[in-house]
């Protein structure tokens, strides 16, 4: 090995050397700032909390037996699920524990201040402090925290950890997610379901808002919910989701005794009660019911209340919002498919108007042509023009509203089925008015028969139901107007 290669060996070995202490002492205090940084921010937690370690949790307040709750296996997002222990043993509301535990592992003590021996625990609210909050952890230790009063010169809030011998201030905000009571901690909706999985409802009534005694029973048929009683029809979709909507979201807005029984609430008997089955799930391969029972207090003290419980499984008693009775206390009438035409108004290509006005034709053109010849779409995708009586172009928007508007009309009354006696009757042998919608291949997608007005409405005949109906003379005149003065508009 020559001299010059030998130095140039030296210097690389020398170079690769300084680079690794560089390295070495870079990484060093690069771990070093780190630690000290997250060893700062651990000094100043008032808890130096893992909420994933609590296993239990007790609440106690000065006038409230103990609140205690356990944790038990995660839910379908990976968070724990809790149950209440005491003072009653119930489902407890997982959201408000896991959001408390959340602010007990993040709450940062602003200041510490230690406590002289002549300086008593009254002046920061802690000698009976407002609440205390126990968490108990996996490995068998337990963590203590007393909330006391606000701070009457910066407003942050008193606090104390068992233990520790200080007192800490910590932001006067976190009052209200630590301000918490038994309720708070419990589970307030008294109906847990898979809304997908209803298969049928029945609602039985002793009156009510609706003074209707009786039986309502739908049913889920081939993915079209059905009213099998009192009568057999098809039922409104959007009626029965609202029902099992509200049902979804009945709470608790508080949770009387129930010592005196239930008929101070109006629940022996109910004044109504909701039977809810359910059909299988792939987790669940067993079907089940249950039963919401409602009704209104019976004591000068709440007799504009309304109270719930579950019977079937047996559930708390509960207070609840009278929105719910209003929704579920519904007539047979209000939940039937009531639309004069159902169909989906992307769909329609052609209208045809035939009657007193003469026949009138809309067509509708997806495309159209560039000054160059070119096909493009507009802004619409589509555009309307008359091809009877006249060639004409015809505003679009104003022939989409009159289709929206058709799509939506309901009948106010169902009257009987169509057959030659009633059709003639009710001035349908021979219409005012017809209108057919057909799609882009020349299918019918539905049609209305119109008959003159009266001063009670205006009869129609329309292909989603065997029944004559009963709109409105003015809203129906209002669009018939609108299609008959689109050819001079």
């Amino acid at each position: 090995m020559t001299y010059r290669t030998r130095t140039l060996l030296k210097v690389s070995v020398g170079l690769v050397m300084v680079g690794v202490m560089a390295l070495f002492a870079y990484f060093g205090m690069y771990r070093q700032e780190k630690n000290s940084k997250r060893e700062k921010q651990e000094a100043k937690l008032a808890l130096n909390l893992m909420k994933e370690k609590v296993v239990k949790v007790e609440l106690v307040t000065p006038k409230s037996p103990p609140c205690v709750v356990e944790r038990r296996a995660p839910d379908n997002t990976g968070l724990p699920t809790w149950h209440m222990l005491a003072p009653v043993e119930t489902e407890a509301d997982s959201i408000t524990i896991n959001s408390l535990l959340g602010v007990l592992e993040r709450m940062d003590a602003e200041r510490r201040i230690d406590i002289p021996e002549d300086d008593p625990l009254e002046k920061f609210g802690l000698a009976k402090p407002r609440l205390r909050w126990i968490v108990f952890l996996e490995d068998g230790s337990k963590k203590e925290l007393m909330v006391g009063k606000r701070s009457q010169f910066d407003n942050q809030l008193y606090v104390m950890v068992a233990g520790q011998g200080k007192v800490l201030l910590v932001k006067g905000y976190l009052e209200e997610s630590l301000m918490k009571t038994t309720f708070d901690l419990r589970q307030k909706r008294l109906l847990r379901f898979e809304s997908s999985r209803v298969k049928g409802i029945v609602i039985s009534k002793s009156g009510g808002e609706s003074r209707k005694r009786g039986e309502i029973e739908l049913l889920k048929r081939n993915g079209r919910w059905m009213i099998v009683k009192p009568l057999k029809a098809r039922a409104d979709e959007k009626e029965v989701q609202k029902i099992i909507n509200d049902l979804e979201n009945v709470r608790a807005k508080a949770f009387p005794s129930g010592d005196a029984g239930l008929s101070p609430y109006g629940l022996e008997p109910p004044l109504l009660r909701v039977t809810v089955e359910m059909d299988k799930s792939k987790k669940d391969k067993a079907a089940g019911s249950f039963d919401l029972e409602m009704g209104y207090g019976t004591l000068k003290s709440n007799k504009e209340m309304v109270f719930a419980r579950l019977s079937n499984p047996p559930g708390p008693l509960a207070r609840i919002s009278t929105y719910h009775l209003h929704v579920l206390d519904t007539g047979v009438e209000h939940l039937r498919f009531r639309k004069l035409l159902d169909l989906d108004i992307s769909d329609v290509a052609r209208i045809k108007i035939d009657g007193k006005g003469g026949l009138r034709v809309l067509e509708r053109s997806d495309a159209i042509n560039d000054e160059d010849g070119h096909t493009e779409k507009n802004g619409r995708d589509y555009t309307w023009s008359f091809v009877s009586p006249v060639a004409k172009p015809a505003k679009t928007y104003k022939v989409q509203s009159v289709l929206s508007a058709l799509s939506k009309l309901k009948a106010t009354r169902i009257g009987p089925e169509a057959d030659e006696k009633s059709l003639k009757k009710h001035g349908l042998d021979s219409p005012e008015e017809t209108v057919t919608l057909f799609d882009e291949d020349g299918k019918v997608l539905g049609s209305l028969k119109i008959a003159s007005s009266g001063k009670d409405g205006t009869w129609v005949l329309g292909d989603a139901r065997k029944n004559i109906c009963l709109v409105p003379s003015g809203t129906f005149s209002s669009l018939l107007s609108e299609l008959t003065s689109l050819p001079t508009d």
